[in-house]
């Protein structure tokens, strides 16, 4: 395992992706397949990294009196509770599949941030799209181990929520959904103990800096850009791994 190049990155990836309320293991669990780690302990070291970024970066809207707690467990619980079935269906697809499924996924998400555009007026989202929303992030969140906010949070913005606002809301969800993958996988036996030590720190500091940043210096619009780009990134890195 190589822990000097592991931290670093799980510090630079959970700081810039808290930056939109979206947990890490987006961009952690293909560099992890990259670098040798065994293509479920990654999922799973993942969701684990999302687990703690996503509790710091409650604790900080909490703590400034920000968050969005209504909203935010209507998504949260379905997810919570698919989450599982997610995990236990990833089992039984070829590993190529997942990735490419991983690949359009990041696709999707970058193509929604960059055309999405700032709005006067927020739209009302109405509840039972809320639950859809939650019933799928949560599916998806355990196929993939990324926890579940880089789809919620494009989908919400594409919605017509302020960005700023759906940073406030997503980590519950990534929370809620990626502890319950945490535990299915953890289950199933699919765990590396170092390896979620190596990344439980770090997550915590860039998690809780990128809340920090974000509240004082971030824009709503380069935010956007920024987690775009970063997909983007993701998807060509994602699509090399699976023609390896």
């Amino acid at each position: 395992m190589r822990f000097e190049i592991i931290v670093p990155v799980v510090l630079a990836l959970s700081f810039v992706f808290s930056l939109a309320g979206v947990g890490s293991a987006t961009a952690v669990v293909p560099i992890l397949i990259f670098l040798g780690e065994e293509f479920n302990h990654a999922k799973n070291a993942g969701l684990f990294i999302n687990v703690i970024s996503s509790s710091s970066s409650i604790h900080h809207h909490h703590s400034k009196g920000r968050m969005e707690w209504k909203i935010a467990m209507m998504i949260g619980i379905p997810a919570f509770a698919m989450a599982p079935v997610g995990a236990v269906f990833s089992k039984m697809l070829p590993r190529e599949i997942v990735l490419l499924i991983f690949a359009i996924f990041l696709i999707y998400s970058g193509t929604v941030l960059f055309l999405s555009r700032g709005k006067k007026e927020e739209r009302r989202v109405s509840s039972p799209l809320l639950f859809l929303l939650g019933t799928l992030t949560g599916f998806l969140a355990g196929v993939l181990g990324i926890g579940g906010g880089a789809l919620v949070s494009p989908i919400l913005n594409h919605l017509g929520m302020d960005p700023k606002r759906v940073a406030r809301i997503t980590p519950m969800t990534v929370f809620l959904s990626s502890i319950a993958g945490f535990a299915t996988y953890t289950a199933m036996g699919d765990i590396d103990i170092y390896l979620l030590i190596a990344a439980s720190v770090p997550a915590v500091i860039g998690g809780y800096l990128g809340a920090y940043v974000m509240h004082h210096h971030m824009s709503a619009k380069r935010m956007k850009m920024v987690i775009g780009a970063i997909y983007y990134i993701l998807a060509v890195k994602t699509i090399a791994v699976i023609m390896g």
